[in-house]
């Protein structure tokens, strides 16, 4: 638990390029929400706030797809913030997005032999110890 003394925290985020290429209406940030800790300085303050010791780091992650469909298929399964922006769109808004994001994933970041998906992110890591 967070709150005894000497408790660790990890804390998470990462920086989806492929997020912009077909944007939700509702996606900027107007608040708390699932990009917000993707601002650094707002990181490092929301940590030392309550955490000693606290360092943040960036990483390189890569993700591997064997189509398009199966990148879009994948963040439908695990991307609550994702489906949480499009909670309150029509099922054929959903679907068009989703075809969208597909179309460019395939555009951009599709190998044009085999047709593979692979995307480059950058997740940022903080940890703090509680005093």
């Amino acid at each position: 638990m967070v709150s005894l003394p000497g408790a660790r925290l990890l804390g998470l985020d990462l920086r989806l390029p492929w997020l912009t290429v077909a944007p939700p209406s509702r996606l900027e940030e107007t608040g708390p929400g699932a990009f917000s800790l993707s601002n650094l300085n707002l990181l490092r303050k929301l940590f030392e706030a309550r955490f000693s010791d606290v360092r943040i780091e960036k990483i390189q992650v890569t993700f591997e797809f064997d189509s398009a469909q199966d990148f879009v298929n994948f963040t439908k399964d695990i991307a609550a913030p994702v489906n949480a922006l499009l909670t309150n769109e029509t099922d054929m808004r959903k679907d068009e997005i989703w075809k969208e994001v597909a179309d460019q994933v395939r555009l951009k970041y599709s190998n044009k032999i085999n047709g593979h998906v692979i995307l480059n992110n950058e997740a940022i890591c903080a940890t703090g110890t509680r005093p």
